[in-house]
């Protein structure tokens, strides 16, 4: 890491030591270049719902990998709507119209891409409750602190794309028994329940054992691919 990267780090720290965060997922961020037309990749990072201690306010922040650069950060606000992304079920759509990323605030239409929909449903979900939230602190309706404030989401871990198993042979067995010398006077094998017997001993004495035969995963515990479309064009941001 350069010296100008630890410095940029410190200084993210020194900012967020008095926010909780809500929210944060990987994802890709996406900015629409109204000039051509067109989507523009903004950077790879966290995606991050941040409530500030302080003032109860929660905002979106995401920065940069390696540089931690901020390429996100404005406020939830009421006004904000949340569309699909024209053709994908894992991203999201959104005008902000007081973003700060690059220190001058405009209005910047922007789409998060995450990798999976239920990682991007998850987004919306706690998005949807920040901005109720929000909205509630500028009635008066709600204060800083409050029981009511929303909570931090888990990391979503069981959302993710599930990961191929490894082999049979390479998983610990929980009732595998202990690979060392039994004494002598220990129950033999064949005396055991069944459930209880290692796998590696189910054949007979001299005889090589036979390999497993493993079913085709089914549709469920097929690890999820991953779909690299192009973010389509979005209608134009309204203003």
């Amino acid at each position: 890491m350069s010296a100008h990267d630890s410095d940029a780090l410190v200084e993210l720290k020194a900012q967020e030591a008095d926010e909780v965060q809500l929210f944060k997922q990987r994802g890709k961020l996406f900015s629409f270049d109204k000039t051509n037309i067109e989507w523009k990749e903004r950077g790879h990072g966290e995606m991050r719902l941040m409530l500030n201690k302080a003032t109860g306010k929660v905002r979106v922040l995401m920065r940069r990998d390696k540089t931690h650069t901020v390429c996100a950060n404005h406020l939830v606000t009421e006004d904000m709507k949340l569309q699909p992304n024209v053709g994908s079920d894992r991203s999201w759509v959104w005008t902000a119209k007081g973003d700060y990323s690059d220190e001058t605030i405009k209005t910047e239409m922007l789409a998060v891409r995450f990798p999976t929909a239920a990682l991007a449903n998850r987004f919306k979900a706690k998005f949807d409750e920040c901005q109720a939230w929000n909205a509630a602190l500028i009635a008066g309706s709600a204060h800083a602190g409050d029981a009511n404030a929303p909570k931090p989401d888990d990391d979503g871990a069981h959302d993710r794309p599930l990961r191929k198993a490894p082999p049979a042979e390479a998983r610990p067995c929980p009732n595998m028994l202990p690979r060392s010398t039994p004494p002598a006077d220990a129950v033999p094998a064949d005396a055991a329940p069944a459930e209880h017997a290692p796998a590696e001993h189910a054949h007979a004495e001299g005889e090589a054992p036979k390999p497993e035969e493993h079913a085709a995963p089914t549709e469920e515990h097929k690890p999820a691919e991953e779909h690299h479309e192009a973010p389509a064009e979005a209608p134009a941001p309204t203003e």
